[in-house]
């Protein structure tokens, strides 16, 4: 797989299996490509695997997104994400 044994031992890594933590994304991509955790689908937590993030979500495994919404939109809709996400009555006024 391209990692040498020394390293998947000493980050808990399965040798023989090329997903460690099967999300999608090889140990090699996970340790050299995106830095994400090998042994964890989801690096950063967010409930979002780390294979839908890289693939389909645009965003970053290694920073969890806000209430599960890729960063590529947090960042599209800017200012308007956060007041749409707390208003609570739905009227647009805040």
């Amino acid at each position: 797989d391209g990692i040498p044994d020394r390293v998947e031992r000493s980050k808990n890594i399965d040798p023989f299996n090329p997903d460690t933590d099967n999300d999608g994304l090889t140990d090699y991509q996970e340790l050299y490509v995106f830095f994400t955790n090998p042994a964890s689908i989801d690096t950063d937590g967010d409930g979002v695997d780390d294979y839908e993030e890289v693939k389909f979500a645009l965003s970053n495994p290694l920073v969890s997104d806000l209430a599960g919404i890729p960063q590529v939109l947090q960042t599209l809709l800017g200012k308007n994400f956060y007041l749409l996400l707390f208003d609570r009555s739905n009227d647009r006024l805040f």
